[in-house]
Parts: structure tokens; sequence; C-alpha cells
């Protein structure tokens, strides 16, 4: 153990942790068993029981209005859960109250100066029907079934290459995740103008995250002086995945593709890491969503029903529908036909192709963001919209 892992260690041991229960002030030291405790949670009939806090992740010393965001996004997923919980305060041996991350933050002089700030941590019990847990439940409670976390959101993520051809890269990620577990998502290198594109489906069991996607990789902007050939390592430009990962309602998504491209080769594994937007939490409706949008020169029109409807200049129709999936939640369903169209679009006619977009009010002007994906003559098609509200 290093000499910083024992200092944390000993302010872990150091410290006081105090839950306001309705039985009162109840203190708990780690390694010390705590009679009033066992007894709150043999009454609550409890298997599992944390105290944990969003403040300082991993014993880092974090500025305080992001610990005010991590703090108000845990509390939100312990209410959505349903889980029992107390507030709490984290109190070292010299009577200090402690901004703290499962103890004290980080080491003794770091804490000190941290010291007067606000502290608000809880007390979570990891169940539905019976809440809480460890201490001394009776032999007849049954484990709580597992509640599944909600993929749901709009899930954002920016960072920067730190290996391989693209190191120092920097790519810009987002992802719509409806309630049932259809997600499209895409990524922009804004180093070198390429872009990938993925749709699939996920499921959920506990926080565990398990499903496939297809994939592709196209360019999306050029940028000067910079001729990147936009495909992957063996030279084809579409891909399948499993996807494999972990989330934390509407707090947090972390999945992992492993992948071979269109001719059978395997793709280098891939891990990311999104943070959830608040954007999700918008309600949908038809209303907000109608109007005129700029497809890059054709205008986009959505009615009132959500009814679609565009023709570019070379004739060719799209019509379709927009529809509600969840009026609580910013994702809605789409589709497009195509219709009318000439020379080597002509293929598309009769096609029609399904996906998601969201409303995206944080953006000026308001833009409708998403796509959508097909199959034309066994391969797969995709199209991804920005489109500006005119």
């Amino acid at each position: 153990m290093s000499e910083k892992q024992s200092a944390l260690e000993a302010s872990y041991l150091a410290t006081t942790y105090r839950i306001n229960t309705p039985v009162g002030i109840i203190d708990i030291r780690i390694g010390h068993k705590q009679p009033e405790l066992d007894a709150l949670l043999l009454e609550l009939r409890a298997t599992e029981w944390a105290f944990i806090s969003a403040w300082n992740p991993g014993s880092r010393p974090t500025r305080s209005d992001r610990n005010a965001s991590a703090h108000a996004k845990l509390l939100e997923m312990v209410r959505d859960r349903g889980l029992v919980f107390y507030e709490g305060d984290g109190i070292s041996d010299a009577g200090t109250k402690l901004n703290h991350g499962y103890g004290r933050s980080t080491l003794e002089k770091e804490l000190q100066m941290q010291a007067s700030k606000p502290v608000f941590t809880i007390l979570g019990f990891m169940a539905l029907s019976a809440c809480g847990g460890g201490g001394s439940p009776s032999a007849n409670v049954q484990p709580p079934p597992v509640t599944n976390e909600s993929v749901g959101g709009i899930w954002t993520t920016q960072y920067t290459v730190t290996s391989g051809a693209n190191t120092g890269d920097v790519i810009q990620a987002e992802g719509i995740v409806s309630e049932s577990g259809q997600y499209f998502g895409y990524s922009k290198n804004t180093t070198n103008g390429c872009a990938g594109i993925a749709f699939g489906s996920l499921s959920v069991n506990g926080a565990n995250v398990s499903g496939t996607e297809n994939a592709a990789t196209v360019r999306y902007s050029t940028i000067p002086g910079v001729n990147t050939a936009c495909v992957y390592p063996d030279g084809t430009t579409s891909a399948s995945a499993n996807v494999t990962g972990q989330v934390a309602s509407r707090a947090m998504l972390t999945l992992t593709a492993t992948g071979t491209t269109s001719n059978g080769n395997a793709l280098p594994t891939e891990t990311t890491t999104f943070d959830f937007s608040n954007l999700y939490l918008n309600a949908s409706s038809l209303a907000s969503i109608a109007g005129n949008y700029n497809d890059g020169g054709p205008t986009m029109t959505v009615d009132g029903n959500g009814a679609i409807f565009e023709q570019d200049p070379n004739g060719c129709v799209l019509s379709g529908q927009v529809s509600i999936i969840n009026a609580t939640y910013n994702a809605y369903a789409i589709r497009i036909t195509f219709a009318n169209c000439l020379g080597t679009d002509a293929v598309l006619n009769g096609q029609t192709f399904s996906g998601l977009v969201t409303l995206d009010t944080q953006v000026s002007p308001t833009a409708v963001i998403g796509g959508v994906t097909g199959t034309l003559n066994g391969q797969t098609i995709a199209e991804v919209f920005d489109l500006p509200r005119m």
C-alpha cells in the first residue's frame, strides 16, 4: 500500500459517518458494530446498505459546482429507483464536517482546506420492497429482485485520443437511446473530418448493458490541409459489433464495442463513457417538433400531426411520420419513405428508413438531430440529421 493510500485509509477510519433517521441520529464507524443501525435495518427488512457520496469522486478535490451537479444527479438516481435514504455527514475526529467520497476527500491537509464547504451525503438502501442492508437481518428475509437501471437518455462525451494512429485527435459524440433500448449514435473526429455512425439496441440487467449495433464510418466535413481516408483499417466503411457496458440511470453510460468489418476483420475494442444530458428530460410533443427545417438547401416540413414532407431539386420526395415514443422524454421515432428519385438515386424509390431524433433546444436555432437507417440491396444504409429550424 502506498503512502497516499495509507493516509487515505487512516482518514476514512478517523471519520464518523452520521445519518439522520426517523429514530434519531445514528453514528457509524468503520469496523465497529452499531446496534441502532442493526435495529433499523431489521425493521426495514433490509439486505444491503451503503453510505455514499457524489462529492470529490476518487477522493480527489473537485470544484464545488461540479460536486453540486453530481450530488443532484445522485439524489435523482436514488429517488428514481424508489430507495429509502437519509441525509448524513462525514465528521472527522477533530469535529469538522468534511466533503468526501467514501470518507474524506483526500489527505488531511487538503481536507482541512475544504472543511468550511457544505456537505450533504446520503445513506442509500439498495432495494425496492425491502430497502437497506447490513448488520443483522432476519434469516427469513429474501434478497430483493434485481432492479434494472434505465439506459434511456441523450448521452454525450468529448475526449482526446491518447493512442494509435489518431493520437491527439478530438472526438465529440452523442447518442439517443429510447426507454426500450433502441439507439442511434454518432461521433465526429473534429481533427480529420471523419465520423462514425451506429444504430442498434441495448438491454439492461441490473446495471449491466448488452446489445448489438451496425456501424459505419463516413466523412462529415472537409478540413483544409487534411486528406484522411474515412475508412476502417482494412479499407471498408461498414461494420457490426457486440456491445457491453454499465449504466447509472440519468447519470453515466459506459459502452464497450467489439466489432468486425464487413470483410470479417476484427476491429480494435473501443470503450467510451458518456454523460447524461438533461435535454432528454424535456417533454416531447408533435406541436414542439412541428416546423420547417433546413436540410442543406431543401426544406423538410413537419406538420402539427407529425407528417413529414421534403422535395429536393432533383425531384426526390421524402414523406413520412414523426411519432411520440414517451411524452415524458425528448426522443421521437421517425419513419421516411423515398419516391420519384431519379438517376442513381432511383434505387431509393419505395424504400422506408426508420430511426430516432431529438429536438435540440440548447442550440440556436433549435435543431432536429438524429438519424434513420434501412436496408438496400442487402446493405445497411444510414442518413444522419442535423437540421436547424428555419
